[in-house]
């Protein structure tokens, strides 16, 4: 079973989509943290400007996206750790810099490619919960559940900022609204794969309900499919 979680950043989907593949048992794949991944090596490993990365060189996408190196593992704790090499670059994915990185090469559709044959290569093996910007109108177009989850800019704004706290990166709410402004404006206006609500899938505003309010919501949708088949 494959169910999506599609959204704008800030809209909680990482946390939703976590708890839920927990709640459930399934396993979870974080698309975002992919991206970051890719721009991570690229960017340190090959010392790639940010606009470079929009052209990134087909000889380094081998190298960097070879599942024999590059290893993507959810553990049964809710643990993702991803590795390359058999060095595990998770703790480096987290900053502004990695996620403006990540933003841009991710348009490229050799990438998107390789990434979507990585996540369909998971669900061979497991029933999944995955997040992501396309994950329900690209990836998994004929998943079981869709969702798509928001919030207002406000809110989406004042989550980001307390997750860049959490990290140590200090930025005004001001800031951070302005952050996700161009963020989603690069989303939404990409050619390849542009953020958009899924065919079919449930909208969840969560700007004024908790995680576990959004995750009772989707049950609700996911029981009673499960009821009518």
């Amino acid at each position: 079973m494959v169910i999506t979680i599609d959204g704008p950043a800030g809209s909680g989907k990482s946390t939703v989509a976590q708890t839920l593949a927990q709640k459930l048992g399934f396993y979870y794949i974080n698309t975002g943290l992919l991206y970051r991944a890719l721009a991570f090596l690229l960017l340190k490993r090959e010392r790639y400007s940010e606009q470079d990365l929009a052209h990134p060189r087909t000889q380094d996408l081998k190298r960097y996206l070879d599942l024999v190196h590059f290893s993507y593992h959810y553990s049964s704790t809710g643990r993702v750790t991803i590795t390359f090499e058999g060095l595990n670059i998770t703790p480096f994915l987290k900053d502004e810099e990695i996620d403006r990185g990540a933003s841009t090469v991710s348009v490229n559709p050799i990438v998107r490619a390789a990434m979507h044959e990585m996540q369909h290569h998971i669900k061979e093996r497991h029933d999944v919960v995955i997040e992501g910007r396309d994950s329900g109108s690209t990836v998994f177009p004929h998943a079981e559940h869709k969702f798509f989850l928001t919030a207002s800019l406000q809110e989406r704004s004042r989550r980001w900022q307390q997750m860049q706290e959490q990290r140590g990166h200090t930025v005004t709410l001001a800031q951070a609204e302005e952050s996700l402004k161009e963020r989603d404006r690069r989303d939404k206006e990409r050619t390849v794969a542009p953020l958009i609500v899924a065919e079919g899938a449930v909208e969840i505003d969560s700007t004024h309900m908790s995680v576990e309010q959004v995750i009772q919501e989707m049950m609700k949708h996911i029981g009673t499919i499960k009821k009518a088949l």
